[in-house]
Order: C-alpha cells, then structure tokens, then sequence
C-alpha cells in the first residue's frame, strides 16, 4: 500500500531551492544596477571636472570631458561652459541577464575653487532644474 504523500517533501524542496535562486539572480542584477548607476554618475562628475579645468586653462572644456567619460564606460550626451563652469550630461547601457538594456544616465556641473564664495545665495529651483539666482554687478 503507497501513500499518496509520499515525494511531496522532495517537490517542496525543489520549489523552495529554485525560488531561492530566482529571488538571489533578481537581488544580484539590481545590485549591479546600482553599481552601474554610480559608475554612469562618476564617469559624469569626473568629466565635469575634466571640462572646468580645461576651459580654465583656455582649452575646449568640452573635448575634455567627452575624453574622460569615454575612458570611463560612458558618452557625454550634453556639455555646457559657462567660462570655466562645466555642466555635463552622461549615458551609458548595460545589458540585463535576461535580455533587454538599462539605460543610466548621469548630470554634473563643476567649476573652479575660486568661483565658489561663502556668501553666495541658496539655489533656486526653476523649471525642474536648479539655478542660482542671478544678481546684479
């Protein structure tokens, strides 16, 4: 005489083990996600940084920061000069394990230490975007 229950134990395991696995593939990808966002927003902030100290030095900003992203795994979509304040826009796609891309993208301004000054104003939010406010000479 069998008992109908006989192997469930062993079905259960099995669930239990490849749902297990299935949630540790999900963590580890967005994890890596994560990485590849802040490696996306470095890569900016680095070319940003390259950019100001170019333009200071009378060389194109611009140039420099494409350089530096590029070196770093990512593209610049968008630079701007203000004399040596850089203000740049990067991207960057990986692939995901089961198929598809992510897209990351990144925004950084940078400027030299001696346009930075104590008593200057909070920025204001305009538009969606942060501006500081503009005064007069």
């Amino acid at each position: 005489m069998t008992r109908p229950e006989s192997g469930s134990s062993t079905v259960h395991v099995m669930t239990a083990t490849v749902l297990a696995l299935v949630v540790a593939v999900v963590a580890w990808q967005a994890m890596a996600l994560v990485r590849f966002r802040h490696q996306v927003e470095a890569a900016a902030d680095l070319a940003a940084l390259a950019g100001s100290q170019a333009a200071a030095a009378g060389q194109d900003g611009c140039a420099a920061a494409h350089r530096v992203a590029r070196r770093n795994g990512s593209t610049v979509v968008g630079c701007r000069l203000d004399l040596a304040v850089a203000t740049v826009r990067t991207s960057s796609r990986q692939r995901l394990l089961w198929g598809g891309s992510w897209t990351a993208h990144g925004l950084a301004r940078a400027a030299p230490a001696d346009y930075v000054t104590q008593d200057r104003p909070p920025p204001v939010e305009e538009a969606g975007s942060r501006a500081w406010p503009i005064h007069g000479p």
